[in-house]
């Protein structure tokens, strides 16, 4: 539903709508089984066996290898699933200044309680800390060191993930404009935007640290960006040059950590685990470059990258020879050549020692100072 009105040389509208997200490959609101069984094997011939193009398998059969396969895991749909939705609000107000320049700013909230995710729900709940109990025997710190395990509630499985249509998103975002259209040899656009984005759940395919507590999983979603600012131009220069750019500013995105492998409270599960810091020393660089106390836990996507500033120039001039034209140009990327990283590049591992520090990326806008002449012909 969209509503506006105009006035004189003002406007201002209102947006409400909702939007199903579609996953391929998923099915809702059906149930599928499969009476088959399958065994995928991989066999290499490290002793050099002759015979081995003959009978790969060295003379098993299926049944063999299913009595030493044991537990399998298994993935489903839940049966409450259902096709994700996001509603969408929106409103804004234009004001045009002169014929030429007009400003405007918008507001957009978006939320949604239906977001694709995934918990293994073949754990026992629960141990005093709330967390699953663990399904094996070992010495985990959090748990107070060694502990017994207690297996699977279905001993025929391993791990059962389950997909659940519960996922947790809010978005803020206020975008304020400035335009001005070509006048008096020169025209610009300014935009600033800011915005808060949450959510419990880094995507379908992530695992939350506890699948007992999904609402400790709120935190800044991998999408946040709290500011970005955006300016480019275009000025007419004498002698028939234009000289045009773009400035790029935007403040740091939030940025998933790792436990670096390790099963922290026991549930066979490490993408999603998050510690306590004070209690694991393996994990103190990482809690020491967040600044996180002791005896708290690691928020969900708690590491954060740099600011990114970007200034690109192009100069250029049309030449003109009867029905030939040609169009020289200039154009440096990252004029001040300053060093932008790229949040998928950050070591995310809590128990490294370059935890926090940025990799190296072949990205264009991560890249160092590049400039290029280039020319367009037309005949």
């Amino acid at each position: 539903m969209v509503q506006s009105c105009e006035l004189g040389m003002n406007a201002i509208g209102i947006d409400v709508s909702a939007f199903n997200q579609v996953f391929l490959n998923v099915t809702f609101n059906q149930r599928r089984s499969n009476t088959g069984r399958q065994v995928s094997v991989t066999t290499f011939n490290t002793n050099n066996d002759p015979n081995f193009v003959n009978d790969p398998l060295g003379g098993r059969g299926f049944d063999d290898f299913i009595a030493g396969a044991g537990a399998s895991n298994v993935t489903r749909i839940s049966n409450s699933g259902e096709q994700p939705h996001v509603w969408t609000w929106s409103g804004g107000v234009a004001h045009q200044i002169t014929p030429t320049l007009a400003v405007s700013a918008d507001y957009v909230y978006q939320r949604s309680d239906s977001m694709l995710r995934s918990a293994d729900s073949n754990l026992f709940c629960c141990g005093p800390d709330g967390n699953p109990l663990p399904i094996r025997a070992g010495n985990f710190p959090e748990l107070g060191g060694q502990v017994q395990g207690f297996g699977r509630p279905d001993p025929r499985f391993n791990a059962i993930t389950e997909y659940l249509s519960v996922g947790k998103s809010r978005y803020h975002g206020v975008q304020m404009a400035l335009n001005k259209r070509m006048s008096d040899g020169y025209q610009f656009g300014l935009s600033y935007l800011v915005s808060r984005n949450q959510d419990d759940h880094n995507g379908a395919f992530s695992q939350p640290h506890n699948p007992f507590n999904l609402a400790d999983e709120y935190a800044d979603s991998l999408q946040d960006q709290r500011h970005r600012f955006v300016a480019n131009w275009v000025i007419r220069l004498p002698w028939e040059f234009n000289f045009s750019g773009i400035l790029f500013m935007a403040s740091g995105r939030a940025i998933g950590v790792s436990s670096g492998g390790i099963d922290i409270n026991g549930d066979g599960v490490t993408g999603g685990d998050r510690p306590i810091c004070g209690i694991d020393p393996r994990f103190n660089p990482g809690c020491s470059v967040l600044g996180i106390p002791d005896g708290q836990r690691v928020p969900k996507n708690a590491l954060r990258s740099d600011p990114v500033y970007r200034t690109d120039l192009r100069v250029a001039r049309r030449f003109t020879f009867g029905r030939v034209t040609i169009d020289p140009s200039i154009e440096v990327f990252n004029v001040f050549n300053r060093q932008n990283d790229n949040p998928g590049s950050y070591n995310n591992n809590l128990t490294n020692a370059r935890f926090g520090q940025p990799g190296r990326s072949s990205l264009l806008p991560y890249l160092p100072r590049q400039a290029q002449v280039a020319a367009r012909l037309t005949f």
